[in-house]
């Protein structure tokens, strides 16, 4: 590209207040939900109720359980956006009785809500409520990763898979020119296990300043097994970085923790030797899709069976709120889209919240960057967020820029079914790979680059 210079700029420097204070709720109700109206939550840190639901969210807290039964649990808020008055409106079922007492440092003040008729039984609260001033600085965890999501999955007659795959899902036929994407790839529909096509992204993730992929992981039996062996054999070869991702949430079968460790444990055991596989403090780095799918709970006995199979991770959660945070290292984002907000303003929110519990938790965090989305032709929902030459991804950059993360996730490579890809297709050539090459070198070095 013409043009090109750098300018110095300044360090990331995040200034926030934070807050603490302890919560301890008694229901007899079957259902609890407690709205912050006027505050927001970054983390709870305490233990679960064993056979009752508790959920912390950035603007509620919501507890559940069998009818008949009485619950206590105690945790500790983290707050943020807090002026020490807190609005509450507590919600629950027509039963039952919910006590909320919160303390600090000897001081406490306790509501209660026993409104018994049909409806939400809802009722509010302004109080001036005991907390604890937190003084907390972020820092930094490792050099400057750039990553991006890459998937093996693509299967066509004349590759490895001998055989359309995912090309010709939803009812496209690829031998009439006529594939499930949007775009159309440079390298035409191709085979994921082909080492001429992955030599072919190793390289152009290369130049492009990308510093490894994190492969979306299906299991064995999945045909985008093939594309993994192939592509970790590759990557090997060419000394490019690899981790994988969990998408749990997307399995074609039921997930218990068992078999959430299990899949995990045949990750580890098949590919984490591999002085490529991307570590954090010697521990392999995994990346768990959608983990508030699942609640805190799942996670703890995931964690806690590979630990006794003597697996020690560092795991990322993908999460948009603070329900399963106590059981991971660090966070991230998959592709956090909210259509119909051009301005970004849905991320910003929680793209701020992330930053706040990377650094109340000490937690690396690694925020995304996406060209665009295009459903249009792809199965599914048929959405649309335009990447209007490039300023959808510029503006998504200077907001993620403005939080200073550990890293970037480019998301994604190849994940030509929802039009997010980086991968130089016929449309765009690869404007979008010299523009992500750009972008990469300024996160890096710190230094503005104007073209």
């Amino acid at each position: 590209m013409r043009g090109i210079f750098f300018v110095l700029i300044p360090s990331f420097v995040f200034s926030m207040n934070f807050y603490r204070t302890q919560i301890k709720i008694y229901s007899s109700s079957d259902w609890t939900v407690i709205n912050l109206e006027n505050a927001s939550i970054a983390y709870c840190n305490g233990k679960e109720p064993e056979e009752a639901r508790f959920r912390c969210f950035m603007d509620r807290i919501t507890l559940n359980q069998p009818l008949g039964r009485e619950t206590e649990v105690k945790n500790t808020l983290y707050l943020y956006d807090f002026n020490g008055n807190l609005k509450i409106r507590v919600r629950k079922g027509w039963i039952g009785v919910v006590k909320i007492v919160f303390s600090s440092k000897g001081k406490e003040v306790q509501i209660v809500n026993d409104i018994h008729r049909n409806g939400k039984n809802s009722k509010e609260f302004n109080v001036k409520i005991p907390y604890e001033a937190i003084e907390k600085e972020g820092k930094t965890h490792f050099g400057k990763l750039v990553l991006s999501f890459y998937y093996t999955w693509y299967g066509n007659p004349s590759g490895p898979a001998g055989r359309w795959i995912h090309w010709n899902s939803c009812g496209h036929n690829p031998d009439l020119g006529d594939i499930n994407a949007a775009h159309h790839p440079i390298l035409g529909p191709y085979d994921s296990a082909s080492e001429y096509v992955i030599k072919k992204h190793i390289f152009w993730a290369k130049t492009s300043g990308i510093d490894g992929f994190v492969i979306p992981w299906f299991g064995e039996n999945n045909h985008s097994y093939h594309g993994v062996l192939s592509f970790v054999k590759e990557a090997e070869n060419q000394g490019f970085k690899f981790s994988f991702s969990f998408p749990f949430v997307d399995y074609d079968r039921e997930v218990t923790p068992e078999v959430a460790a299990d899949e995990i444990s045949n990750v580890l055991q098949s590919f984490s030797s591999s002085p490529l596989f991307i570590r954090l403090e010697g521990k392999p780095a995994i990346f768990l899709y959608a983990a508030d799918s699942f609640p805190k709970t799942f996670w703890g006995k995931v964690f806690r069976i590979l630990k006794e199979r003597g697996f020690y991770l560092y795991p990322f959660a993908d999460a948009m709120g603070p329900s399963v945070i106590g059981e991971f290292r660090g966070l991230y984002f998959y592709l956090p889209i909210f259509f119909g907000d051009a301005s970004f303003k849905t991320q910003e929110k929680y793209f701020k919240w992330a930053k706040i519990v990377s650094i109340l938790k000490d937690m690396p965090l690694f925020l995304p960057v996406f060209p665009g989305f295009d459903k249009r032709k792809g199965c599914g929902s048929g959405k649309f967020i335009p990447r209007r030459g490039g300023k959808t991804m510029e503006a998504l950059f200077a907001l993620i820029s403005s939080y200073g993360p550990d890293g970037i996730f480019a998301s994604t490579f190849n994940e030509w079914h929802e039009g997010t890809e980086f991968e130089p297709s016929e449309e765009y050539g690869f404007y979008y790979l010299d523009l992500l090459s750009l972008l990469s070198r300024e996160f890096k070095s710190n230094e503005k680059i104007h073209r």
